[in-house]
């Protein structure tokens, strides 16, 4: 199995992942005091996905910031980083309503490992007009 070496590695196969099911994606996009590798936008939902090779529990913490501005909270891994944090870390993931997407090292292919729950923590719709007014201001 080739690992992944860096975070941007896993960027097109989780970006072309949502593309495949009707979504827009914009990479780095600020939320609240973190920037989502991804966010994936539709008529009817937003999600945020935060991309890790290692330190899944910071992805944790970025995720739950996430939940206060999206419909919806991934982080992805690794394929070979993923049943370690299956084995320690499940029940949070499922507690908090975050989501786990695992990325295989050889396919690249991308699947749902666990379902992210619709945010309980969200107070403020994110849309794609606040991206391009912050460019605007930029």
């Amino acid at each position: 199995m080739d690992p992944f070496y860096l975070e941007c590695e896993l960027v097109h196969p989780v970006k072309t992942f949502f593309e495949q099911q009707g979504y827009q994606v914009r990479e780095e996009v600020q939320l609240g005091f973190y920037y989502a590798d991804l966010v994936a936008s539709n008529n009817d939902y937003t999600v945020a996905v935060e991309l890790k090779l290692r330190n899944y529990k910071k992805a944790i913490t970025q995720a739950k910031n996430y939940q206060l501005f999206v419909d919806f909270a991934y982080v992805a891994l690794p394929l070979q980083r993923v049943y370690t944090v299956l084995r320690k870390q499940q029940h949070v993931f499922e507690k908090e309503g975050i989501g786990l997407l695992v990325v295989n090292e050889q396919t690249c292919a991308v699947k749902k490992v666990i379902s992210a729950k619709e945010s309980p923590r969200k107070f403020i719709s994110w849309q794609w007009t606040q991206v391009d007014v912050l460019k605007q201001q930029g």
